[in-house]
């Protein structure tokens, strides 16, 4: 039998303030926000956008939390920024991209926090688009495409010290039409969502 599921999986961490209480955040033009998470003070918005709050800004952009200011930092991405997420002083974009911060970065880019500097990398089997990421331990994991003779869907993983891919592990045997769409961890368990059989 043949399953189809859509599901929002929305996490609140006590670490995120998930309430903006000021009334000027900017907004977007054109299209849709995908993901937004918070270091500090600065929220950062990720979608489909070539402007916020009247500032060109192509996909991705740096907001003051506290006055809704679009910030200078303007990475520049030539994809849509499908999900987000900040982990041991990094902030992980993934998404539709190949190119940010005038770099080469195949759908993921890691940079460091608080600077913004676009970290060095190896993240392999990263598929069309990434859009399911999650951090679990000293590992952020991501929906991948692997190639034995032919392209499978899966889940990969690679470490957030190192920002290596860890070739020792991966699910690569998702069969289906579609990408997979959430990977989360909850109570021990890892649950993979999306479109397959």
């Amino acid at each position: 039998m043949r399953y189809s599921s859509q599901i929002i999986l929305m996490c609140f961490a006590s670490s995120l303030k998930a309430q903006v209480k000021q009334t000027n955040f900017p907004g977007v033009n054109k299209n849709n926000v995908y993901s937004i998470t918070r270091f500090q003070n600065t929220v950062f918005v990720g979608g489909a956008f070539d402007t916020i709050g009247n500032v060109a800004r192509n996909h991705l952009a740096a907001v003051d939390a506290n006055t809704g200011a679009v910030l200078s930092w303007n990475p520049n991405a030539d994809g849509e920024i499908k999900k987000m997420l900040v982990a041991s002083n990094k902030l992980i974009v993934a998404g539709e991209f190949y190119n940010i911060s005038g770099a080469l970065r195949e759908h993921i880019a890691v940079y460091d926090l608080p600077s913004l500097n676009l970290l060095s990398s190896n993240i392999t089997n990263t598929g069309s688009y990434i859009e399911a990421l999650c951090v679990e331990g000293n590992f952020v994991y991501y929906n991948a495409s692997f190639f034995n003779s032919f392209y499978t869907n899966g889940v990969a993983r690679f470490d957030i010290n190192t920002l290596q891919t860890d070739n020792s592990w991966s699910i690569d045997s998702v069969d289906g039409p579609g990408q997979l769409v959430v990977v989360a961890f909850l109570i021990n368990y890892f649950f993979v969502v999306g479109h397959f059989d």
